[in-house]
């Protein structure tokens, strides 16, 4: 007894075979440019980077300028703590602290730290009795 091939199986074996061939090849395409650079890309991604880099020595100047500025508002608010007896208030404190944060973030270390823990490290004054 032979069996028949039923004709849909007849047509689905020959669809694969002719086309099997052109759908693994483009498979096969997609998979080896996944891993190469689209060249397009990268010179937009260098064009950014150079962009990047211009701004940056743009800025150097401004950070420079604004952490010297914060350096002064750290000196000045030493010369509070001085002028009030070596005393700083809690306020006080808590302002120099937020300075010297962004000096800090900008760059800034060794005089900035040094003023900032002589303000941190004074004594808080002690409140006057209400009349």
């Amino acid at each position: 007894m032979t069996e028949t091939i039923p004709v849909w199986a007849t047509i689905l074996v020959s669809v694969i075979t002719t086309c099997g061939g052109t759908v693994a090849g483009w498979i096969l395409r997609r998979i080896d440019q996944a891993g190469k650079p689209d060249p397009a890309l990268s010179q937009r991604l260098d064009q950014v980077d150079a962009s990047l880099t211009q701004l940056d020595q743009r800025l150097d100047p401004l950070q420079d300028g604004v952490k010297t500025m914060l350096l002064c508002k750290l000196e000045q608010m030493q010369r509070e703590m001085v002028d009030a007896g070596g005393i700083a208030d809690n306020d006080l404190k808590t302002r120099a602290e937020g300075v010297y944060a962004t000096y800090h973030a900008l760059g800034g270390n060794g005089h900035g730290t040094q003023v900032n823990q002589d303000i941190q490290d004074a004594p808080i004054a002690p409140r006057k009795p209400q009349a």
